[in-house]
């Protein structure tokens, strides 16, 4: 990928724009799919520099199956059900933070940015808290009035389709 201003302009965050392009081939393939062990993905600087990074189709899977919890976070959000996205919160959280707290910001907050229109995956990192494997899933929310940024943090071995923490911020 190449000739991309919004990843040229920050260049920390190379990796996170990688795994969102990876992610994005990934999920647009259809029966070719089983073809693929591996996506790999070259960033082309424009001030020169080049920069490859690989991915497995395994973590790509998981990361789509994971998705979702993302994708239904930003439904909510988008359809002003704001306490519905409480059942959807961990309440074992290697993250220490109160979900009702956490929900009076969205509202608070939802007026400043308008109406929610969508939600646009960026990218994502796997790591590792406090013994749990950490699937953070970053992206935007677009709305009318200000597009923000918006992530979702997964325990990748949790079964229930929740997350561990949501920051929903400009």
């Amino acid at each position: 990928m190449s000739q991309s201003p919004f990843i040229d302009q920050l260049p920390e965050q190379r990796d996170l724009f990688a795994s969102g392009v990876a992610y994005a081939f990934y999920k647009n393939l259809q029966e070719e799919k089983h073809q693929y062990s591996h996506i790999k993905v070259v960033l082309l600087a424009a001030a020169g520099g080049k920069q490859s990074y690989e991915y497995e189709v395994n973590e790509l899977q998981t990361v789509k199956q994971k998705m979702g919890i993302a994708e239904s976070i930003a439904k909510l959000i988008k359809a002003k059900k704001f306490q519905a996205i409480k059942p959807l919160l961990n309440d074992s959280s290697y993250f220490n933070y109160n979900k009702n707290e956490l929900i009076e910001n969205i509202i608070k907050a939802d007026p400043m940015f308008g109406n929610a229109l969508e939600f646009i995956p960026v990218g994502y990192h796997i790591s590792r808290i406090d013994g749990h494997n950490n699937l953070h899933i970053a992206g935007e929310i677009k709305q009318d009035k200000q597009t923000n940024n918006f992530s979702v943090d997964i325990d990748m071995d949790d079964k229930l389709k929740r997350a561990t923490l949501i920051n929903y911020k400009y």
